[in-house]
């Protein structure tokens, strides 16, 4: 396990967008698949909960910013990952889907870094072109004004958003998860990395 010094990237947040399961009844959009309905958040909270795995294990500093079993209203998140006590966020990545088309979009806002830590972000998640049929965009900074997760955050905020128009299937198929995942991860460490550098070794 790598362990990083208190001065590197404090936190990653990591944020479920849409709506999900409260108390048996699903509350925000819902996708339809040939196997049933799922709710929009449920993807990211999949998606949420495994990569904090991952980074818990390799000893990457993260914090939800949702956890409760319940749908958390987007200005408390916001506000969430402004004023945590003890920990500053200085990135956050907010998993979402649409039904668009099959594309990965990435927006991103303007801040101290972001440039840097976007484009770590959308070469990793280019991987998934070689195995899915989905296409990664590049990351778009100007609408930010659009999306309260980027416009009110005072970190590197990014809203990764995983079209399924074609193929909504592939939300509920483990190897794509995996892979996501996987992307997710890699492109965390490297902004580790490229901010302070590792402290010790694995």
């Amino acid at each position: 396990m790598r362990s990083y010094s208190r001065k590197s990237l404090e936190v990653v947040s990591l944020n479920a967008a849409g709506g999900d399961i409260v108390g048996g009844i699903p509350t925000g959009d819902i996708i339809k698949t040939k196997y049933g309905e799922l709710p929009t958040g449920t993807f990211g909270k999949w998606i949420v909960n495994e990569l904090a795995k991952d980074l818990y294990f390799e000893g990457l500093p993260f914090a939800i910013v949702a956890p409760e079993q319940y749908d958390v209203d987007q200005e408390t998140r916001i506000q969430r990952i402004n004023t945590w006590n003890f920990v500053k966020v200085s990135l956050c990545i907010t998993i979402d889907i649409h039904q668009n088309n099959d594309f990965v979009l990435i927006n991103g806002n303007a801040r101290n870094r972001s440039a840097e830590y976007g484009n770590h972000l959308q070469k990793e998640l280019t991987a998934l072109e070689d195995h899915f049929e989905t296409a990664i965009t590049d990351v778009n900074y100007s609408d930010e004004n659009f999306y309260p997760i980027l416009k009110k955050v005072d970190a590197p905020s990014f809203l990764v958003s995983f079209g399924v128009e074609s193929n909504p299937e592939i939300l509920l198929n483990d190897y794509f998860h995996e892979n996501v995942i996987i992307c997710l991860r890699n492109a965390i460490e490297l902004c580790m990395k490229s901010d302070h550098g590792l402290k010790g070794k694995s």
